[in-house]
């Protein structure tokens, strides 16, 4: 790709700017102790590779300086201002770049991510395509939510105090809506799913559905802690930590009817010491839960089941009572979807829907139109919840 001596540059006038330089850095397009002539190279490699500039040509080359410019000029992430659009204040994802993989692959296998996005805030964004309007959901009658579903899920965890990854809706251009969340990881930390684990491990026995049972999962990442470098005390301490994380995670899942049971929808968080050493080990928050509330409901009823990964108790079933009635048995876990029940009480759901605002900024999560569409359905699976919690605490007490 050929670069005209007017380019190269205004390239120059970018990298002059205070905060274009930090940008570029952040975007890994080149080292800060790298020399301007490297830095100029450096930066027509990106358009060229990053931003397709081989193919698209001037193109390319525009969107760069459209793109440096707002993230010279602002400090928050560039939204889309079209009040009459249900887009509006939306991420507008013409408005980021792409960060520079270091890497072979920054993709993490079950999150399904587009890619790392730097925001005009130059917080690192993990991005993925909205799931529910595409593929065998997009035609059902609440796929058009699916855009919104991951916030109102991310804020019912926030509400009851379990890590959930950020859910920002975005839009590029029509079908094109895609889903921002604030990268969970740290420098320190790496990513590690279930589908890593068992990566080429024939000997696992899937269910006729493609699914495993939640105690074969368990009984998976109990192995994969016993091959760290821990004392036999520190491996059992970590295994019944994750073990309830993975019970509570779960559950919440099941109550607002997540149907992506894919072994990449679960992870565990490696965090290491400046020498590479694993320290500690703790299941990430929860993501792509795109297919989840009314659209998850929707696609158990009226699409075929092979399409859904489904996580079965040890009975074969996948059912709120079921699944909180397998894990009683983990320490914790009893007293955890209590405390869970005490929450969900009084104006729960407004301080659901503030978090959603709060989180995203967008104005439609205040709407009361907006919030029928999700109220009845979360009322429904919070009722089913404490009636499955009821049950189990008195069957527990008759059982003293």
């Amino acid at each position: 790709m050929e670069f005209s001596e007017d380019v190269v540059e205004r390239i120059k006038t970018c990298l002059n700017d205070k905060k274009g330089n930090i940008v570029c850095i952040k975007l890994g397009i080149y080292e800060p102790d790298d020399s301007l002539e490297e830095k100029i190279n450096c930066v027509e490699e990106y358009i060229a590779k990053y931003l397709n500039g081989d193919i698209r040509g001037n193109i390319a080359i525009d969107r760069f300086f459209k793109t440096m410019e707002k993230y010279t000029s602002t400090d928050e992430i560039a939204r889309i201002n079209e009040p009459e659009a249900i887009y509006h204040e939306f991420i507008d994802y013409k408005s980021v770049l792409p960060i520079k993989s270091k890497i072979k692959s920054d993709k993490i296998k079950g999150f399904r991510t587009c890619g790392k996005y730097l925001g005009q805030d130059l917080k690192e964004y993990l991005v993925k395509e909205a799931e529910g309007l595409k593929g065998n959901v997009s035609g059902l009658g609440t796929s058009k939510q699916a855009k919104f579903n991951p916030t109102i899920v991310y804020s019912i965890f926030k509400y009851l105090g379990e890590d959930c990854a950020g859910a920002i809706p975005s839009f590029d251009s029509f079908p094109y809506f895609y889903i921002f969340s604030e990268n969970f990881l740290k420098d320190n930390q790496e990513l590690v799913s279930i589908e890593d684990i068992t990566e080429g491990n024939e000997e696992i026995e899937f269910n006729d559905n493609g699914g495993l049972k939640h105690s074969k999962i368990i009984n998976i990442f109990e192995e994969y802690i016993n091959t760290k470098n821990f004392d036999d005390e520190t491996k059992k301490k970590i295994f019944e930590k994750i073990k309830l994380q993975y019970a509570v995670q779960e559950t919440l899942k099941k109550l607002v009817f997540s149907m992506d049971e894919n072994l990449g929808n679960t992870s565990v968080i490696e965090t290491k010491d400046g020498n590479g050493k694993i320290v500690d080990i703790n299941i990430s928050p929860a993501y792509d839960l795109d297919l989840s509330l009314n659209l998850g409901e929707d696609m158990m009823n009226k699409l075929n089941t092979a399409h859904i990964f489904f996580r079965t108790t040890e009975d074969g079933k996948n059912d709120l009572k079921s699944l909180i009635q397998e894990f009683k048995s983990i320490p914790g876990y009893s007293n955890k979807v209590q405390e869970f029940v005490g929450k969900l009480n009084g104006n729960y759901l407004d301080e659901i829907f503030d978090i959603a605002y709060e989180h995203t900024g967008i104005e439609k999560f205040r709407k009361e139109e907006f919030k029928k569409n999700y109220s009845s359905f979360i009322m429904r699976r919070v009722a089913l919840f404490k009636e499955a919690c009821r049950e189990e605490k008195d069957r527990s007490e008759n059982e003293l």
